[in-house]
């Protein structure tokens, strides 16, 4: 017991999710790149992680395509606060299902694996498929189909997850995002974090001729037209001329 609470007191210093996922993450053997997890693999997505964490905003959202990330970058923004400045957390995915059969195992394995939180995590009976304790904190599992799962508790941290699949309306209760942020209130620095995989639009490629690969055609801002970004300089923020935010052609 004393043990445990000298894990539960002792401050940990205070990093980026990415970096802290460096740190504690590491994949089986059975996944597509095993080992110590890699957050530069898709390092679009670590600016999004990180402002999340600052919460400089109230809500912070991410727009991607299908297998991008999202998840993990997700796991690793509950597993740096979770350990670093713990507070209650609520993740809200698109459907019951989606929650207990695909988002739970991976926070279990994330609490299993990561050295920083093994000891922090509470077992038995106050362990729940839908509510863990976490350094003293609840951690929530709701969906977007149960308006029950989204209330009561205030949030320090909230997640939604796949936002573009979810109903406007719960029941008549309100739309998830807005039940979730209702939820936040009490804490000065709470903050949403949304992320989905958008099922309308037009999807527009071209060729670039530099590396000849094919390459989405993002509208910068202010333009008509859509252009090629090559990887290399939407790293830098640039547009392929170079140009610091990007000019219409």
């Amino acid at each position: 017991m004393l043990a445990r609470a000298s894990t539960l007191l002792k401050p940990t210093p205070r990093t980026e999710p990415d970096e802290w996922a460096r740190e504690n993450r590491v994949y089986p053997k059975t996944a597509g790149v095993p080992g110590k997890r890699n957050p530069n693999l898709t390092g679009y997505m670590i600016p999004f992680a990180r402002r999340v964490q600052a919460a400089t905003h109230r809500r912070a959202v991410a727009v991607t395509a299908a297998q991008s990330g999202k998840t993990d970058t997700i796991l690793d923004i509950m597993g740096a606060r979770l350990d670093q400045r713990p507070a209650p957390i609520l993740y809200v995915g698109p459907s019951k299902d989606f929650v207990s059969d695909q988002f739970e195992p991976r926070l279990m394995e994330l609490l299993n694996q990561a050295k920083a939180l093994r000891a922090k995590v509470s077992r038995g009976k106050k362990s729940k498929k839908t509510q863990k304790i976490v350094a003293g904190v609840k951690v929530k599992l709701g969906s977007a189909g149960s308006s029950a799962s989204l209330k009561s508790d205030p949030l320090a941290l909230g997640i939604v997850d796949e936002y573009d699949e979810m109903a406007a309306n719960i029941k008549g209760q309100g739309d998830p995002l807005g039940l979730t942020e209702a939820r936040g209130d009490t804490y000065a620095d709470f903050v949403t974090a949304v992320v989905s995989t958008p099922s309308q639009g037009i999807v527009t490629t071209e060729i670039d001729p530099v590396n000849g690969l094919k390459m989405w055609a993002v509208a910068l801002y202010g333009c008509r037209k859509s252009r090629a970004r090559r990887h290399g300089a939407r790293d830098r923020g640039q547009d392929p001329d170079g140009h610091g935010q990007g000019r219409c052609a």
